[in-house]
């Protein structure tokens, strides 16, 4: 399962990518970092797609937006 999350330090912020035996940090500005999540269905609930809002309860639960 990928796994995608934003880790912000004081100097820069990264986009981080992790699969089983898998790590990368990429800079990326908060726009590029929400442009991924699109990429990857990981921005909203999708019908038959795994991701944080259905793993979480978080948002519309519909798949709708």
């Amino acid at each position: 399962m990928l796994v995608i999350r934003r880790k912000v330090t004081r100097e820069q912020s990264y986009t981080v990518l992790m699969l089983p035996g898998y790590h990368r940090e990429w800079p990326t500005s908060d726009r590029e970092h929400l442009d991924i999540l699109k990429v990857f269905k990981q921005d909203r609930p999708y019908e038959d797609i795994v991701n944080d809002f259905k793993e979480y309860g978080l948002g519309d639960q519909s798949g709708r937006r």
